[in-house]
């Protein structure tokens, strides 16, 4: 248990990893991130309460941490929000405005309006995050794929691209529980030895032959523009695998005859030219 966060943090497959990437601070999503950090800082350094060194120990290593990997974000905001909040009081801005020598009202004013600011971005981030609910689904994840493989009842030992396992878990469970993924996105349960020659395969630099007979896998879904899938475009030809399902998101093969589906979904030769 006290070596967890340590083993974790070693992973090597980390460094493929999405949410372990460093910040691209030009993404203008993480300017909340940086206001936040900066407005910290500076209500800490000039405070009139002292604070105690530990406090800016700890928003440094939570600084530093996020940083260095997108995942610590939340826990960054967890340790800057309350700091913020003890050493930016209204009392000491009004201090800092009288000394300025600013109208009282516009002193008011300004408190008024940063307040309102707030309130307002909330509520944006609230209704953007309730409509990427929404849309996720098919814009993000595989769903029209997965209910193409649920309507013919494909066989259920499966292949899976990494970043979909998640969402082909809430799919498949409760209703659907013959059906298991073979990778999903909880790195630290899968661990180095299963994830890295999971990768050289997704990445098509080794074979799959090993993966598919020791797992006995007979369907295969995956996002239509990896390059594993275009090796099992070239295994196709041989008639070992068929491709029985493809869109813009995702492409389904299956090992041996291909199943009796009237509505299998796969572009003519000259649609893909």
């Amino acid at each position: 248990m006290l070596r967890y966060p340590f083993d974790v943090l070693g992973m090597r497959v980390n460094a493929f990893i999405y949410e372990w990437q460093p910040l691209q601070l030009s993404d203008s999503r993480y300017y909340p991130f940086l206001a936040l950090a900066l407005l910290t800082l500076l209500a800490m350094l000039f405070s009139p309460k002292l604070y105690r060194p530990g406090e800016l120990l700890l928003f440094a290593v939570f600084l530093a941490a996020a940083l260095r990997s997108g995942r610590n974000l939340s826990f960054f905001a967890l340790i800057a929000v309350p700091l913020l909040a003890e050493h930016a009081r209204v009392d000491w801005i009004a201090r800092l405005a009288a000394r300025l020598r600013f109208p009282g009202w516009l002193t008011g004013t300004a408190a008024g309006a940063a307040v309102l600011a707030c309130a307002v971005l909330c509520a944006w981030q609230s209704a953007e995050g309730a409509r990427f609910q929404r849309s996720a689904e098919s814009e993000v994840f595989p769903k029209a794929a997965v209910d193409f493989l649920l309507r013919h009842h494909l066989r259920p030992k499966l292949l899976n691209d990494y970043a979909w396992g998640g969402y082909l878990i809430w799919r498949f469970e409760p209703d659907h529980p013959e059906y298991r993924v073979y990778v999903d996105g909880r790195a630290d349960l899968y661990g180095d030895a299963f994830l890295l020659p999971f990768q050289k395969v997704y990445l098509a630099q080794e074979s799959p032959d090993a993966i598919l007979q020791r797992e006995q896998i007979n369907t295969v879904l995956l996002f239509s523009g990896a390059k594993l899938a275009d090796l099992f475009r070239i295994k196709s030809g041989n008639g070992s695998w068929i491709l029985i399902y493809e869109d813009s998101r995702a492409v389904i093969f299956v090992h041996g005859e291909q199943p009796a589906v009237a509505d299998a979904r796969v572009p003519s030769p000259r649609a893909s030219e």
